[in-house]
């Protein structure tokens, strides 16, 4: 995807997530498997894991070989509430709604129900805007 707009590019930039993680279990298994619950000791600066008297009853899904892209090639998914239960990648910016962050409820929910608006449009893939 190419941006021609600077602020939409450093926008998504400033909230690309991600970095170092650490796996406790390879594997959960349902009715058998203890909860985790870390603790950070900042006296010694390390982080202790221990179970807790929680077993694991579901198992939602399983991310083997990154599933994650998955989410994004419209295939049915019900936990894709907002979009119908089917993503699509973004292949261009077509346009940037900025939204002030304020304890405004009103204010948001008309910046929401107008982007619902844009993502549920028939003619959002049309090029005639």
């Amino acid at each position: 995807m190419t941006f021609d707009d600077e602020e939409v590019y450093w926008f998504l930039r400033k909230s690309i997530h991600g970095g170092l993680s650490q796996v406790f279990h390879q594997y959960n298994i349902k009715v058998l498997t203890h909860i985790n619950k870390l603790k950070y000791n900042p006296e010694a600066n390390n982080i202790t894991a221990y179970d807790l008297d929680y077993i694991i009853t579901r198992i939602l899904d399983l991310d083997f070989n990154s599933l994650y892209p998955s989410a994004f090639c419209e295939i049915y998914n019900k936990n894709n509430p907002y979009t119908g239960g089917k993503m699509n990648m973004a292949g261009r910016v077509t346009k940037h709604i900025k939204i002030r962050e304020a304890n405004d409820y009103d204010y948001r929910d008309t910046k929401r129900k107008e982007m619902m608006n844009i993502i549920n449009s028939e003619d959002r893939f049309s090029e005639e805007k």
